[in-house]
């Protein structure tokens, strides 16, 4: 049979017309609706078919079909998407992902919200997620560190991490090939005016340090998200905590140095005290025995007049820290109008021959303060009081401005005399260094 006019006459003809076998034009009729028409003569049922039905009814059919495969394949990956980033997600949170090979961690870098462990060469090996806060550290080298504990050639790492399914901060041992050795979150049933802290605390620094018998331990430093308060603590290579120092105010900077050269590490830290209305402090902790509240224990005198709000700093059962050291830089009464509510004590740098700790005295403005730098000796002796080079550049102008009749050296001669270090008992003056101390 053949085509006559506008007609395709027979189903080998409209086979021939579509390019198919006679069985797939069959199969298209009844799977996708192909248009076909039957009539009975003398000879039996004809198949026929409209050219111009069958071109309409392919235009539509390859439409359709594209339409549709892109569907399912846009379906199929987005599904595939889907089940790979649930699972990434779970390998994060319940571990790391490991990037390649086990050469020995030695270094860290950002890449979106994750934090990359790299050996020497800058090789990716593993990663895991991180928070915000651990994300906008200036300095990574503060929430991660890298030791080899257990000999084999390999660094294991300490790192500050996140349980964001708990929203909580955590202090992680990680072996060298990113398997987690333990996690530990901290949390204080200590209460201040009947206010328990519980367990919101962020982490801000992660050390690995050594006990004066070779023991290595981990060393880290919290700060309470509501009520602006620090906590140090120390936990073995097993996780167990053996350390735990509780200081009345955020904690801005901590260093390990061994400051008397006997082996042993101290931490320098410094911060802000609330109990002392927002005063600047620093204090030094032997890495082998710390424990307990910082001082003072009571409202000091020249402070009575805010009690009901530093009330709030006293801890309802004292357990009087065990400190080397702890400073206090009282507060001097000049240019009031740029001094902040609290002023923060920071560790610049600390070694076997001097500390040196910045104060942020005045703020001129959002980002940018006056400040004083006080050195003291390895013992706690004041060595020196030094204003920053921006400080000493434009604090004389300033002083004019505001009208304080100071000059810069009586300035500095104040700052000296501001500094006060607790005794057990009360403050005294601190100690000024003797020629040639170190």
């Amino acid at each position: 049979m053949g085509t006559e006019g506008e007609y395709l006459i027979g189903i080998k003809a409209i086979a021939q017309y579509l390019d198919l076998s006679v069985r797939s034009v069959y199969r298209w009729e009844k799977e996708y609706g192909l248009p076909l028409h039957r009539t009975s003569g003398a000879k039996g049922t004809r198949v026929l078919a409209l050219k111009e039905e069958l071109d309409q009814w392919l235009v539509n059919f390859d439409g359709a079909s594209s339409r549709n495969s892109l569907l399912k394949n846009t379906l199929w990956i987005l599904s595939f998407m889907v089940i790979l980033i649930g699972l990434i997600a779970a390998l994060l949170l319940l571990g790391v992902i490991k990037l390649g090979q086990e050469p020995s961690p030695t270094h860290v870098k950002i890449r979106d919200n994750l934090i990359v462990i790299t050996d020497e060469q800058g090789d990716e090996i593993w990663l895991f997620a991180a928070s915000s806060y651990s994300i906008a550290q200036k300095n990574l080298t503060s929430i991660i560190d890298f030791r080899d504990i257990d000999d084999d050639g390999f660094n294991e790492v300490a790192a500050a991490t996140y349980d964001i399914s708990r929203d909580q901060f955590r202090v992680t041992l990680f072996d060298n090939d990113g398997t987690r050795l333990w996690d530990r979150r901290m949390s204080s049933e200590i209460s201040f005016n009947g206010i328990k802290l519980r367990s919101f605390f962020l982490t801000a620094h992660v050390k690995f340090a050594q006990r004066s018998n070779g023991e290595t331990v981990i060393l880290s430093r919290w700060n309470h998200r509501e009520r602006f308060l620090g906590v140090i603590v120390c936990h073995d290579i097993e996780g167990e905590l053996t350390n735990s120092y509780l200081h009345k105010g955020n904690v801005s900077s901590m260093k390990l140095c061994d400051l008397d050269a006997d082996g042993e590490e101290e931490i320098v830290f410094a911060g802000t005290n609330n109990l002392l209305n927002g005063e600047g402090v620093f204090g030094i902790l032997s890495i082998d025995d710390f424990n307990g509240i910082s001082p003072p224990y009571k409202v000091e005198p020249e402070y009575e007049d805010l009690s009901n709000k530093l009330i709030n700093y006293i801890e309802d059962k004292p357990d009087p820290g065990i400190q080397k050291a702890y400073f206090r830089f009282k507060k001097l009464i000049i240019m009031p109008e740029l001094m902040p509510e609290y002023i923060v004590a920071r560790v610049i740098y600390a070694d076997s021959a001097s500390m040196h700790i910045r104060l942020a005295q005045w703020r001129i403005s959002k980002n940018e303060t006056l400040a004083i730098d006080h050195v003291f000796s390895s013992s706690g002796h004041l060595k020196a009081v030094l204003p920053t080079p921006s400080a000493e550049k434009i604090l004389p102008g300033f002083l004019n401005s505001y009208g304080a009749e100071n000059s810069l050296d009586e300035i500095k001669e104040l700052c000296g005399r501001s500094v006060l270090r607790w005794s057990g008992a009360g403050w005294e003056p601190v100690q000024i260094a003797m020629e040639g101390e170190e």
